[in-house]
């Protein structure tokens, strides 16, 4: 730049919140993962053989009490994922888990699992967000859990 050029400031709101966002994650550098309970952590036997199949391992059926129903359930812990968790939790990520069945389900799951310790936020899995940007913008990484047999992941 010459000594007769001017720094013009860009005024687009862009700019600015492409600024807050860099300071944001310098002082603030938590990272976010979420995880779905069903089908994610939490398995159901009627996809036992394609369980046994995909993933190579005889799981275990564990029953699950959903007090506010009084309900009981025979599921499968998906430990594949369940460790993936704690990984991400070791890592430094804040962990949210959700479930479309609702925030209570997910509590349940979560404290029955052995997760608390684990787990940031749970909640209802959200069928709807709003932003100014598409997901596509500010998610930077979509990692959808698949395994071949033996564990290795894909």
């Amino acid at each position: 730049m010459t000594k007769n050029q001017k720094l013009t400031k860009p005024t687009s709101k862009h700019f600015y919140k492409a600024r807050f966002m860099n300071q944001r994650k310098k002082h603030f550098p938590t990272r976010t993962v979420a995880f779905d309970v069903d089908g994610t952590l939490l398995l159901y036997p009627e996809d036992l053989d394609m369980i046994e199949e995909q993933f190579a391992f005889q799981p275990g059926i564990r029953e699950f009490r959903f007090e506010p129903l009084n309900l009981i359930f025979n599921l499968i812990p998906h430990t594949q994922n369940i460790n993936e968790l704690k990984s991400y939790y070791n890592k430094g990520f804040e962990v949210i888990v959700w479930s479309a069945g609702s925030k209570e389900w997910a509590q349940a799951a979560v404290t029955q699992l052995g997760l608390n310790g684990y787990v940031d936020v749970v909640t209802t899995k959200p069928e709807v967000y709003v932003d100014d940007l598409d997901v596509t913008e500010w998610m930077g990484v979509r990692h959808f859990l698949t395994y071949k047999p033996g564990g290795e992941e894909e």
